[in-house]
């Protein structure tokens, strides 16, 4: 029964996106994607992220994660982020409850949010103990179509930023 209820609420909440007009709820577009997220001074995010050097360890080192794919989904109103745990004690940070995921196009400066729906709540799992080799997702809004199939686009989830992920 709770499967049935699952299925329908999802269901609703996928007609939901399809009607919303273009510019509705979750595409905040700004000039500057960087000024954007964050609070701080753009000077101090630039040099912040200009010390960032090519030989970062990859995401599956410092995260324990492995990205498996970015794809538009429910009509291309929705983008479904999959990533599959390698090292649970590592991605343990990116389960966490509060965190609150966004994806950012940086040609246009789009700033794309997690819906979250007051029956289910957020789109996203979350858990205190993720399991290894396990697929986790995050859905993210696509209100009005705004990102494209082959659109490069950041994901951010807290801490975690993973860079020009192309959208398939």
């Amino acid at each position: 029964m709770k499967d049935v209820w699952a299925i329908v609420l999802t269901t609703v909440l996928i007609v939901a996106c399809l009607l919303l007009p273009p510019g509705c709820g979750g595409a905040n577009v700004a000039a500057d994607p960087v000024n954007a997220v964050a609070g701080e001074p753009a000077a101090s995010r630039r040099s912040a992220a200009a010390q960032q050097t090519v030989d970062q360890p990859p995401i599956e080192q410092q995260w324990g994660i492995e990205i498996q794919a970015l794809r538009l989904s429910a009509a291309d109103n929705m983008l479904d982020f999959r990533y599959r745990v390698t090292d649970p004690g590592k991605a343990r940070q990116l389960l966490k409850r509060g965190l609150k995921p966004y994806l950012l196009d940086r040609a246009t400066g789009a700033k794309l949010l997690m819906p979250t729906e007051t029956k289910i709540g957020p789109l996203r799992q979350a858990t205190l103990a993720p399991k290894k080799d396990r697929v986790y997702y995050v859905m993210f809004a696509n209100p009005g179509r705004f990102i494209k199939r082959g659109a490069v686009v950041d994901v951010v989830i807290g801490d975690f930023v993973a860079k020009d992920i192309a959208v398939q």
